[in-house]
């Protein structure tokens, strides 16, 4: 009975999330036509033209959407492939009376949308950040259809969005704090690309484990959030919310996702950590970018100019992750230098972002527990019921959820009152495989290395991660 009690929990915990593909899963195609023949080389020459797309409508911020060609894109977190999305904008009007009021009603619904083939034009500081990263991603991002008039449902399931509180799935508040440890010390790091890329689970992310963490033992000022501009988020206008604004609590942010702002990052934690023989837990999330071993399709890796890729095959890429605002990549080689100018004497690494097993394989080394949401291959997802990545979910709910079930801490596996690293990435693992049972589309494969190889190994009860917690 105690089992059936725990596995109704785990499904319920999971009922609303969605999840990554991978290996055997059957190829889909996209739900609807994507918008290659739109956004053709010469698409700036047919600016002016009217033109129907079908899709998800897609909330980016209060003057712009996005249209998408498959679900399985709205919560995708790499850079999309320029015939995957096209951005949508409502026509200036000086009039008081506003025809597209009930717009954002559409969020995350199937539409066919008519209007203006046009480059998208910025109306505020989130516009223009937009139009910058144009820089790095090419013209094509900005093709925009600008709206005639109201786009029409097309009758289907809709898209889930932001409908869970996240205090009532991952109750943080009501675990029991351990004592400080001033040599424990965090680096969170999301960049975003630009404004209306930055979508909201990357912040959610940031303050839902700057939180834990803090129930850890962690000081505040020990955790470095290096994250978008600089600013921390009060209220998101989020992509993923259908009606009023979601707050969230607002947590420091400490430096912008920038080149110069992750190198003042580095300088501020050799400061603080030399000479305290310091345990640094490390987390990414945002935009990834690599080689989609199903796809056969590289999305924006860079080319491995010092071979150091482990199958040295020629579909080998650096793995790169995104800054913010910024005309290029931080690759895996270039982010694992920096981490490891760092004085500590244990790294504990968390990556989220999608292709992240190839983080794991460049930050390779002994007294390290490297854990990722999928191999260097693979797709991750974000955003849904929960506005939270998926793997992010199921690596905290062990930790948090685990003391709390009736039949006893299931995750506990050496009953000694905590969770050390293997028995959470064995709990995460526990959870996405009955979420891959009910959502087979976003399965990927977490990634655990607590040996020094860069190789995934099984978490075992004598590895290194079974000495330490979080």
């Amino acid at each position: 009975m105690k089992k059936l009690i725990f596995y109704l929990l785990i499904v319920f915990v999971i009922a609303s999330c969605k999840k990554e593909e991978a290996e055997t899963t059957p190829e889909r195609k996209p739900e609807f036509k994507d918008y290659s023949t739109i956004k053709s080389d010469d698409w700036k020459t047919k600016a002016g033209t009217e033109i129907s797309v079908e899709g998800y409508l897609v909330k980016m911020n209060e003057n712009t959407y996005k249209i998408v060609n498959d679900s399985l894109y709205i919560g995708l977190n790499t850079i999309l492939n320029d015939e995957n999305y096209l951005l949508v904008q409502t026509p200036v009007s000086t009039s008081t009376f506003n025809p597209y009021g009930s717009l954002p009603d559409l969020n995350g619904t199937k539409v066919t949308a008519k209007g203006i083939l046009s480059e998208y034009q910025p109306r505020d500081i989130l516009g223009e950040s937009l139009t910058f990263s144009a820089s790095l991603l090419g013209d094509k991002h900005l093709a925009t259809i600008v709206l005639k008039e109201m786009p029409l449902i097309i009758p289907g399931k809709k898209y889930e969005m932001a409908t869970t509180n996240l205090s009532d799935l991952l109750p943080i508040y009501q675990l029991k704090a351990l004592p400080e440890n001033r040599t424990k010390f965090a680096l969170l790091y999301s960049g975003g690309i630009d404004a209306m890329q930055a979508a909201s689970w990357y912040y959610n992310n940031l303050q839902t484990m700057y939180n834990l963490l803090l129930k850890q033992g962690y000081l505040a000022k020990n955790i470095v959030v290096v994250y978008k501009n600089g600013s921390s988020e009060k209220t998101i206008p989020s992509t993923l919310l259908t009606s009023s604004p979601k707050e969230y609590p607002q947590i420091p942010i400490d430096y912008p996702a920038t080149p110069s702002g992750l190198d003042q990052a580095m300088e501020h934690l050799k400061k603080i950590m030399t000479g305290q023989k310091a345990e640094l837990f490390l987390m990414t999330t945002n935009h990834g970018g690599g080689y989609h071993v199903g796809e056969k399709r590289n999305y924006a890796g860079e080319f491995d100019s010092n071979s150091d890729e482990p199958t040295k095959a020629s579909t080998d890429y650096d793995e790169v992750l995104t800054f913010y605002n910024t005309d290029r990549f931080i690759t895996d080689d270039e982010f694992a230098q920096k981490i490891n100018s760092l004085p500590f004497v244990v790294l504990k690494a968390l990556f989220l972002q999608c292709f992240s097993g190839g983080f794991v394989h460049d930050l390779r080394g002994s007294n390290r527990v490297l854990m990722s949401a999928t191999t260097e291959t693979e797709f991750s997802w974000g955003g849904g019921a929960r506005d939270l990545d998926l793997f992010l979910y199921s690596f905290i709910n062990p930790i948090v959820n685990g003391p709390n079930l009736s039949s006893g801490n299931f995750y506990d596996l050496n009953k000694d009152g905590l969770l050390q690293l293997n028995e959470v990435f064995n709990g995460a693992v526990l959870t996405q495989d009955i979420q891959n049972k009910f959502y087979p589309q976003y399965k990927a494969t977490p990634q655990y290395d607590d040996d020094g190889d860069g190789k995934p190994n099984a978490p075992s009860a004598t590895g290194f991660g079974s000495k330490l917690t979080l």
